[in-house]
C-alpha cells in the first residue's frame, strides 16, 4: 500500500511541473501595436479635402468645382480649345489647383497636336491660305506656343511671291510695267506689258516649284496680220511657249513647273513687218512663284 502511495504522489508532483514549464502566448511589442494601428488607420480613412468656414469660400470652391467639371467634360469630347478657355478661368486658389495645372498642361498638347493636324490637311487639300488660318487660330490661343510659331514660319515658305516684287537680274525688255487693260476689257495691277522682241531673267534659286501667270493680247493691238508669243526658259531650258497671239485671240493662263530652277527667262518675240504703234502687245499679268508643299 504505501508503494502504491508513493507512486501516486510522484506522478502528481511530475504532472505538476510540466504544467509550470508552458509559456503564455507572447503579447504584441508597443512598436508592433502602433504601426498595426497605422495601417489600420490608412486603409479606412478618406483622403482629406481642404475645407472652410467662410460661406463665401466655399461658395467659390463649389463654383470652381463647377467650371473643373465642365472643362473636363469638353476634354473628354476632345474639345480642346473649349477646355483650355474652362481651365483657366480657375483661380490658383482652389484646392485642387495643382490638378488643374495638369489638366492645362495636358490639353494645351492634345490642342496643339490637333491644330498641327488640321493644318497640315488643309495645306494639303487646300492650300497655304486655309493652314495659315487654322495655325493663326492656335496661335490666338497660345500666342507664345513656339511650336506653333515655327509651323507658321513653314507654312509662309508656300506664300506665293509676286514676280513684280523681284528685280530682274538681266533686263533687256523693250515694256512697261504699271496697270493695264487686255483686249477682253479685263485689268492687271503691276503687270508688264511688252511691245518688242527682249526678255528678263530673275535668279530664284530653286526656291520655288511653280510660276503662274496670265498673257494677253493688249487693249490696242488691232492689227489682224500681226502676232506675238512668249516664252519661258529655265536655265536655259525651253519649258513653256505660248499661244501666237492676234487680234481677237483669249488670254492663256499658264502654270509652269519650275522645280530646281536657278535661272528664270522670260521671253517676247512680237513678229511684225514693222514697227508701228498699232503692233502687236502682249499683257503678262498676275505672275507668281510659289512652293508647293
Amino acid at each position: 500500500m504505501k508503494k502504491v502511495m508513493a507512486l501516486f504522489l510522484a506522478g502528481v508532483f511530475l504532472f505538476t511541473l510540466i504544467g509550470c514549464g508552458q509559456q503564455k502566448p507572447s503579447e504584441p511589442s508597443d512598436e508592433s501595436q502602433q504601426a498595426l494601428n497605422t495601417t489600420s488607420s490608412i486603409a479606412t480613412t478618406s483622403p482629406v479635402v481642404t475645407t472652410t468656414t467662410d460661406p463665401r469660400e466655399a461658395q467659390l470652391q463649389a463654383e470652381y468645382d463647377d467650371i473643373f467639371n465642365s472643362a473636363k467634360s469638353d476634354y473628354d469630347q476632345q474639345n480642346y480649345e473649349q477646355a483650355l478657355v474652362e481651365f483657366k478661368k480657375i483661380g490658383s486658389d482652389y484646392w485642387n489647383w495643382i490638378g488643374v495645372q495638369n489638366m492645362i498642361d495636358d490639353t494645351t498638347n492634345q490642342y496643339r497636336n490637333a491644330i498641327i493636324q488640321e493644318a497640315d490637311a488643309a495645306l494639303t487639300s487646300t492650300g497655304v491660305d486655309a493652314a495659315l488660318e487654322i495655325i493663326n487660330k492656335g496661335l490666338a490661343m497660345l500666342p507664345d506656343d513656339q511650336t506653333l510659331i515655327d509651323k507658321k514660319s513653314t507654312y509662309d515658305e508656300y506664300l506665293p511671291v509676286d514676280l513684280m516684287s523681284l528685280k530682274p537680274f538681266i533686263d533687256d525688255m523693250s515694256d512697261f510695267e504699271g496697270s493695264y487693260t487686255d483686249s477682253m476689257g479685263n485689268t492687271y495691277d503691276q503687270c508688264i506689258k511688252a511691245f518688242m522682241d527682249g526678255s528678263k531673267t530673275y535668279i530664284i534659286n530653286r526656291s520655288y516649284t511653280n510660276f503662274t501667270g496670265v498673257i494677253a493680247l493688249a487693249s490696242n493691238s488691232i492689227k489682224d496680220s500681226y502676232y506675238a508669243v512668249i516664252n519661258v526658259y529655265g536655265d536655259n531650258q525651253l519649258l513653256f511657249s505660248s499661244q501666237k497671239f492676234y487680234k481677237g485671240t483669249r488670254p492663256q493662263n499658264f502654270d509652269i513647273n519650275i522645280t530646281g530652277i536657278d535661272e528664270l527667262k522670260i521671253e517676247s518675240k512680237i513678229y511684225y513687218q514693222s514697227w508701228v504703234v498699232s503692233s502687236p502687245q502682249l499683257i503678262l499679268g498676275n505672275l507668281e512663284l510659289s512652293k508647293k508643299p
